[in-house]
């Protein structure tokens, strides 16, 4: 076992959690969807509050002082610098990964590229189940806990009254969490599906040993 193949493993594991939860976290259609079937855009101004929204984490434009409060506009400076910083993350991961996996493929057989892409899947497949299991046992307390971690201040507090409360309200976040988590859980599978078929391919037409195949890895 490569210590190389561990951390390309591992590495993977992160990106199949990472590049969901990214799409869904900015992914504006897929907000509105959620938004549509939740209720929320039924109404002309909620409708127009969130083009103003959008327009804002975009850069295209300023929240409109008449539709929001004072400390919903500091706060949702702290969300923008959050997504921003989501973005160059997922950016920054998969330059690293492409560039890993172009080195793996270079360096080593196919055999140990299907290894090193099963044991991903595999520890993003485990790592998920358990982020459902937590998030679904416990998503209020983990949300209050997410925001008391990424906001150095207490302006995500916000009033029942506050515009931002009704325009995206808890289930909205908890379908970005469960949605991301179920799209890694299916693409683990498949990875797993894959990388693992050619494994036993392997097996079967070269006649080796599982334990031979394992060390290649």
């Amino acid at each position: 076992m490569r210590r190389f193949n561990v951390v390309l493993s591992v590495f993977f594991a992160f990106v199949l959690l990472l590049v969901p939860f990214a799409y869904y976290a900015l992914s504006n259609s897929y907000h509105e969807k959620v938004l549509f079937r939740l209720g929320v855009l039924q109404s002309q101004e909620n409708d127009v509050a969130l083009d103003n929204v959008a327009s804002y984490l975009d850069g295209s434009s300023e929240l409109d002082q008449n539709i929001f409060s004072e400390r919903e506009i500091l706060h949702m400076a702290d969300v923008k610098l959050l997504l921003d910083i989501l973005r160059y993350l997922l950016m920054l991961v998969l330059t690293i990964f492409i560039v890993l996996t172009v080195f793996e493929a270079m360096s080593v057989n196919i055999l140990s590229i299907a290894w090193t892409a099963l044991v991903g899947a595999g520890v993003a497949f485990v790592a998920s189940l358990l982020k459902l299991l937590f998030w679904g046992l416990a998503f209020r307390p983990l949300f209050v806990l997410f925001h008391k971690i990424f906001f150095m201040n207490d302006f995500w507090v916000l009033g029942g009254t506050s515009k931002l409360i009704s325009l995206f309200p808890e289930q909205f976040f908890k379908s970005i969490v469960i949605s991301s988590i179920l799209t890694t859980i299916l693409l683990s599978l498949f990875v797993a599906a894959i990388s693992g078929a050619f494994l036993y391919n392997s097996h079967i037409q070269d006649k080796k040993s599982w334990g031979k195949l394992w060390r290649v890895y």
